[in-house]
C-alpha cells in the first residue's frame, strides 16, 4: 500500500518538474486497457478485503496523522433565508490523505493526471477508470495564481508558489476522482473515525486543543483570542469536539493546499486606513457631500436692476447731401457731430470733432 502512495507521489513531481503551460494527452491504449481490464476480472476486488485494510490503516493513525484526514475550507458567502445576513458558506469532507488510503486498498482503478498555469490561473486534471466496473471520471481544478486586489494592484505568484499551486490543483483533481469511483458508503465512516482520533477520549481532549491552537499560533501567528472569535466562544473552556473538528479541519485544509490562512483570518487594515464603502451608501453621501457646521448661510440674492436709458441726443441742424445724413451741433463755437444715418440705418455715435468753421 505504501508503494502505490509512494509510486502517485513521484508521478506527481516527475510531471511538474517544470510548469506547464497546457496539458498532456489524457488517454490510455486499447492494449493497455484490455490487458489491465482482464487481469481485474481474474482477480475481482473483495470488498471485506478493503475494509479490513483501510480500518486497520485508520486505527493505526496517531492523532498527528488523524487530523489530516479531512479537511474544511471556505467557498463563499451565502445568504441566511432566517436573518437575512451572508455568512461564509464551508465545504467540509475527506481530504487527499484520505483518497490515497481508499485509492491503495480498493484495487483495480488507474489513474492519469497532469498540471500546467497560464498567465492567471493554475490547473489540475485527473482521470481515473475502474477497469472491474468499467466507469471513468475525470474532473478539472482550477486555482487563481494572482494577488488578491483587496491588497493593491494584482501580481502574479512567484514560480514556486505557481508550482505548488499546481501540485495541490492536481492533488484535489485526484482526491475527486477517487471519492466519485469508490461509492460513499465504502469510505464515509473512516472520514468520521479520523475525527474521533485526532480528538481523543474526555480526558485526552483537553490536551488536544490545547496542541491544536499552540499549532495555530506557532505556525501562522494566529493568537488564540482570534480563534476564540471565529469560533464564537469567549474562553478555551467553551470549545467542544464540534469546534475541535472545525479547528483541525481548517489546519487540513491551509496544510494540503485547499486554503490559505488569510482564507480563514484575513488581515486587518492599517491603523487609520479608510475601507471604501464602509459604513453603506448614507456614509459615502456623507463623504460626498460634507456637513459644514461653522459657515454661514449664504444671503438671498438680490434683484438686478435694469440701468436707465440714456437720454436722447439733442443736436442743432441735420445735414444731408443726398446719401447720407449728420445730426450736428455748435459746442463752443466748434461743430461736434453727433449721429451719422446711411440709408435710414443708425450708426453707432460717433465724438468726431471737426474744425470750427
Amino acid at each position: 500500500m505504501a508503494e502505490k502512495m509512494e509510486h502517485v507521489e513521484q508521478n506527481e513531481q516527475q510531471q511538474l518538474e517544470v510548469v506547464k503551460t497546457e496539458a498532456a494527452p489524457m488517454t490510455w491504449s486499447r492494449e493497455e486497457v484490455d490487458s489491465l481490464v482482464a487481469t481485474a476480472q481474474r482477480f475481482p476486488r473483495n470488498i471485506a478485503n478493503f475494509h479490513t485494510d483501510v480500518s486497520a490503516t485508520i486505527e493505526a493513525l496517531t492523532p498527528e496523522e488523524a487530523v489530516h484526514i479531512n479537511y474544511r475550507a471556505p467557498v463563499g458567502k451565502e445568504k441566511n433565508e432566517k436573518t437575512g445576513e451572508w455568512e461564509e458558506r464551508i465545504a467540509e469532507g475527506p481530504s487527499v490523505r484520505l483518497a490515497e488510503i481508499i485509492y491503495s486498498s480498493w484495487g483495480h482503478l488507474i489513474f492519469k493526471q497532469d498540471g500546467y498555469a497560464d498567465e492567471k490561473f493554475a490547473y489540475g486534471i485527473a482521470r481515473g477508470r475502474d477497469l472491474q466496473s468499467n466507469n471513468a471520471f475525470e474532473r478539472k481544478v482550477m486555482k487563481s495564481i494572482m494577488t488578491s486586489p483587496k491588497h493593491g494592484p494584482q501580481k502574479r505568484y512567484s514560480e514556486a508558489a505557481v508550482k505548488n499551486t499546481v501540485m495541490a490543483c492536481v492533488s484535489i483533481a485526484f482526491r475527486d476522482v477517487v471519492f466519485r469511483l469508490v461509492p460513499k458508503l465504502h469510505w464515509k465512516k473512516y472520514s468520521d473515525r479520523a475525527y474521533e482520533i485526532a480528538a481523543g477520549n474526555e480526558d485526552q481532549f483537553p490536551g488536544r486543543v490545547e496542541k491544536a491552537l499552540t499549532k495555530f499560533e506557532n505556525l501562522w501567528g494566529i493568537d488564540r483570542n482570534l480563534m476564540f472569535k471565529r469560533l464564537k466562544v469567549s474562553g478555551q473552556d467553551e470549545i467542544t469536539r464540534a469546534h475541535f473538528r472545525e479547528i483541525i479541519g481548517m489546519y487540513s485544509a491551509i496544510d494540503q493546499g485547499e486554503a490559505t490562512i488569510q482564507d480563514f483570518f484575513p488581515p486587518a487594515p492599517p491603523e487609520g486606513a479608510e475601507i471604501p464603502g464602509a459604513g453603506g451608501a448614507k456614509e459615502c453621501m456623507k463623504r460626498a457631500k460634507p456637513e459644514k457646521k461653522d459657515q454661514a448661510p449664504p444671503e438671498p440674492e438680490q434683484p438686478q436692476t435694469q440701468p436707465e436709458p440714456a437720454p436722447p441726443v439733442k443736436f442743432d441742424a441735420e445735414v444731408c447731401d443726398g446719401t447720407n445724413c449728420t445730426n450736428i451741433r455748435r459746442d463752443n463755437g466748434i461743430v461736434v457731430v453727433v449721429e451719422e444715418k446711411k440709408y435710414g440705418t443708425k450708426a453707432w455715435p460717433t465724438s468726431t470733432a471737426s474744425q470750427e468753421r
